[in-house]
């Protein structure tokens, strides 16, 4: 094994779940990758192959000694590579094949990635990445989507500018520096006082233990509300995040009561940097918002998204 490096601070956050509870897979993230035409499934695991070696996270590995997790690549840089026979499926079929082989858990002491080749289907072939969330993030499926269609029409790319090891030292060294001594004071004020526990009018009472079910749950707004929406975004200069963020907000307040609605939002400000922007790594810093509902401050609608923007635009 190569030398271990230290997890960055979000890393460190997602090892802690992990541990605490290993068998889950609600740290998955899966890109399913679907091909209309014939598919060389020699050249295209030899394409995976050439991202395991671009990316070291592809190849990394998780331990911890004397209670603090490191992490180191493999010198095998091998990917974990899966082939189904997918023959005579039909598409539901397919689709639940997807679905669980992306549930698997990981073992991050033996590895955070895995490539599925399915062949076979009524309805194509399909390449499944499932990684940790601890190895990638959203951004991370887009290039490795991108860089593989590059590889398997046998174009070259030029070599990454930084490695995940990088980040981390990058990242360390901003949170020692002035500017990161800053950034712990405002962020010790804006949260200051206890943490709440939302405590919405749920059909069954909060689990002792969290498990991590769910659901997703699809709308789709008319569209003469949208374009209002949209419009309130452009008076209030500000973006359509903000504006349905605070819907949102109100909302849990109003089912609710309570008056300090903290919700956390997912950021990626260090992929603004360029030696970063194309790297398959967890880059992800969730934010905390933080809307005071309280007697004492009452607040409109339109006060709330100016208050939401100005404090997105602080914390960033």
């Amino acid at each position: 094994m190569t030398r271990s490096t230290p997890l960055s601070y979000s890393q460190q956050a997602l090892w802690f779940i992990y541990r605490e509870a290993p068998k889950s897979a609600a740290y998955n993230i899966a890109l399913p990758l679907q091909f209309a035409g014939e598919v060389d499934g020699q050249l295209l695991q030899q394409a995976v192959q050439r991202l395991v070696e671009r990316h070291s996270m592809l190849c990394s590995r998780f331990f911890e000694r004397d209670g603090v997790p490191y992490q180191y690549v493999v010198t095998d840089r091998h990917q974990n590579w899966q082939e189904v026979d997918a023959g005579g499926w039909t598409e539901s079929a397919l689709m639940a094949g997807l679905h669980r082989h992306s549930q698997q858990p990981f073992v991050l002491e033996q590895g955070a990635f895995r490539a599925t080749l399915f062949q076979g289907a009524d309805t194509g072939t399909v390449l499944l990445f499932n990684l940790h969330h601890i190895t990638g993030d959203a951004a991370s499926l887009a290039i490795l989507g991108k860089e593989l269609l590059a590889f398997y029409g046998a174009d070259n790319l030029p070599p990454t500018a930084a490695d995940y090891s990088h980040y981390v030292r990058w990242e360390a060294e901003l949170l020692n520096s002035k500017k990161g001594q800053r950034m712990a004071t405002y962020w010790q004020q804006q949260l200051a006082g206890d943490v709440p526990v939302l405590q919405l009018p749920t059909d069954y009472p909060r689990p002792a233990l969290q498990t991590f079910n769910g659901a997703t749950v699809r709308i789709e707004l008319p569209e003469p509300l949208t374009e209002a929406v949209k419009k309130l975004a452009k008076i209030h200069q500000t973006t359509l995040f903000t504006v349905l963020f605070s819907v949102y907000q109100v909302l849990l307040q109003r089912y609710s009561g309570q008056h300090d609605i903290w919700i956390g939002v997912p950021t990626s400000t260090p992929r603004n940097q360029p030696e970063f922007a194309d790297m398959v790594g967890y880059l992800v810093n969730p934010m905390i918002l933080r809307g005071d509902f309280s007697n004492d401050n009452h607040v409109s609608f339109s006060r709330l998204v100016q208050l939401n923007s100005r404090q997105l635009l602080t914390g960033l």
